[in-house]
């Protein structure tokens, strides 16, 4: 490779990270709002207050932030388990981001805070999406419990690259196999060839042999052939199959208005991916994580 060829490909690569960290994929309806100047105080890694309103002083609501899409270790005793080790890298690498300029918080108006009133923000670090930065140094995981953001290719290629490169949460054999754990009991995985949970191949259904993928996380589109509507807003879609295999997808009704699905009907092709699984010893399905009407 000559000089020429080795600056090209410098450029290339320079050019791939900013594409996936820069701040792409916001929706034009967000607000930025720029961080002033003045304090800030690190709760963990995915959690800060800042004094926004620049009196001096922190608001007891809405002056504290909670960024979107990421989950850091916990610093205190929870539900998730308490996680030093890997939780206070996480506390200090975004201390670091909040002591770069300029800083912003890109806002989603219909959605601005959670329950305990934080404000729900992606962080802009000098033009760079703060959020998929804690993702790509593995302080996070990539975190969709309370939504997906229009770039989503780019968080799962974020968390993908932290985990091939046993980056942070995924450094160590005892720290993977806790987190791939708690992403699977939210119905997701690692979007990586190097995740044994995962399976890259596109499947069809009609040549799906479910039993040798159960307890795994597949990707598979098909024609619904039935449509059956249970209790709780739950939706079961059986596909085509070829002989007895025959495969249906659950999926939830917050689920399907949360990833603003259009209405799928008898005949529609579907895509589908999420874990495989046998229920009550006898019907195979795919628990949804994301899915969504073909085009024709």
């Amino acid at each position: 490779m000559n000089c020429a060829q080795r600056i090209l490909l410098v450029i290339l690569l320079l050019s791939f990270v900013v594409s996936v960290y820069a701040l792409e994929g916001i929706p034009d309806h967000w607000i930025r709002f720029p961080i002033p100047d003045t304090m800030k105080t690190v709760v963990d890694g995915d959690t800060f207050k800042a004094d926004l309103n620049a009196n001096g002083q922190y608001a007891p609501k809405h002056e504290s932030i909670r960024l979107l899409f990421v989950d850091t270790p916990e610093l205190s005793e929870s539900h998730k388990g308490q996680d030093l080790k890997f939780g206070l890298p996480a506390k200090v690498f975004l201390d670091s981001l909040l002591n770069k300029k300029p800083l912003a918080l890109w806002i989603n108006p219909q959605n601005k805070y959670d329950k305990h009133q934080r404000l729900l923000a992606i962080l802009e670090v000098r033009q760079q999406n703060g959020n998929l930065l804690l993702i790509r140094e593995g302080h996070s995981y990539f975190d969709t419990r309370f939504g997906f953001p229009h770039n989503f290719n780019d968080y799962a290629r974020a968390e993908a690259l932290a985990f091939n490169r046993h980056r942070g949460i995924w450094s160590t054999s005892a720290s993977r196999q806790r987190y791939l754990k708690r992403l699977q009991s939210e119905g997701k995985t690692i979007f990586s060839t190097q995740n044994p949970l995962f399976i890259p191949e596109l499947l069809q259904a009609g040549e799906f042999a479910p039993k040798r993928f159960e307890g795994r996380f597949v990707r598979m589109e098909g024609q619904i052939k039935k449509i059956r509507n249970f209790n709780k807003g739950v939706q079961l879609y059986v596909f085509e199959s070829s002989g007895d295999n025959e495969i249906s997808v659950v999926w939830f009704e917050h689920q399907r208005e949360m990833q603003g699905s259009a209405h799928l009907a008898i005949g529609d092709q579907m895509y589908a991916e999420g874990f495989v699984q046998l229920y009550k010893q006898r019907i195979w399905q795919i628990q949804t994580y994301r899915a969504w009407k073909m085009s024709d």
